[in-house]
Parts: structure tokens; C-alpha cells; sequence
């Protein structure tokens, strides 16, 4: 998972420390927007910086995309392992996508709060969207909801 990041003149190389010491302040505060603001800012110096912005990101992409589905109680488990329902539906673009989020979610590895919060977000999507019939029990579960919350499916709206 590649992160561009904004090589700002404003920000010297010897501020990535300070500015990685605010991030860990704005993530306790789930302050989820200002977190991918400031990593951006974070200059890319060497590899080891380059690793911790992309745990950064994984974090604050994670935690701040595992919203509910509008109208329902389940969480949006597609945004979390940061796929759509289309590419959810290719059993190999999950598996990737998970490994990629558990390599950078590692609790060995990434120390900054709530990546353990996240790694779970990510292990209980997987459960979900990892097979088929958990899959589709989560799709027919989120219909009945909005159809139970007077919200009509595109389907119903038209009379056949």
C-alpha cells in the first residue's frame, strides 16, 4: 500500500519525530480527518518514517471508514478491509486486501494507538466477507434492515 505524501518545504526532515508525536495525540482524540492531514505532511525520509506513515494511514483509513450502512446496524465491513461489494466478490482481492491491512496492522510492528481497535475492525470483516454465504447474509441482512427502516431498495420502486 503506497502512500503519496506532500514533501512541503515548510516541514524539514527533522521534524518527522514532533509531527509523528501530534499524530499519536489526534488518533487518541479519533480525530481520524487531522490524522491523514498531518501524516501527508510527514516527510518520507527513509524507510523506516515511510513504513510508520503507511501504518498511519492504515489506521485512520480503517477506523475512520468503519461507518454503519445507512439505515441499518451493520457496519460497512467493504469499507474497512477498503473494497467495494464488486471487488469483494473476487475471493483473492479479499484475501490480498486483508494481508496487506494485517501485515501493516501487526501488532509487533505498528505500536500507535488504536491499531489493535483496527486489526479487530479488519479480522471481523474478514470473517464476514470472506465467504460467500456470510457474504450474502450480511447483503440480505442489510436489505431487510432498510426495508424495515422505510427505506425502499432500488427494486422496489419500480412496479414490474
Amino acid at each position: 500500500m503506497a502512500i503519496g505524501n506532500d514533501t512541503s518545504p515548510n516541514i524539514s526532515e527533522s521534524e518527522p519525530d514532533r509531527l509523528l508525536s501530534s499524530y499519536t495525540e489526534l488518533l487518541l482524540g479519533c480525530e481520524f480527518s487531522a490524522c491523514r492531514d498531518l501524516a501527508r505532511r510527514i516527510p518520507m525520509s527513509d524507510t523506516n518514517i515511510s513504513a510508520q506513515v503507511d501504518q498511519i494511514f492504515t489506521i485512520t483509513e480503517v477506523l475512520g471508514s468503519s461507518t454503519r450502512h445507512p439505515g441499518t446496524t451493520h457496519l460497512d465491513r467493504y469499507s474497512t478491509l477498503q473494497l467495494s461489494p464488486a471487488d469483494a466478490a473476487n475471493r483473492d482481492k479479499v484475501c490480498n486486501q486483508f494481508k496487506t491491512l494485517m501485515r501493516l496492522l501487526n501488532p509487533k510492528k505498528n505500536n500507535f494507538p488504536l491499531a489493535d481497535n483496527a486489526l479487530m475492525r479488519v479480522s471481523e470483516a474478514w470473517l464476514v466477507l470472506s465467504g460467500p454465504v456470510q457474504r450474502a447474509r450480511l447483503e440480505r441482512d442489510c436489505l431487510r434492515d432498510n426495508d424495515d427502516h422505510g427505506m425502499t431498495s432500488f427494486w422496489m420502486m419500480f412496479l414490474y
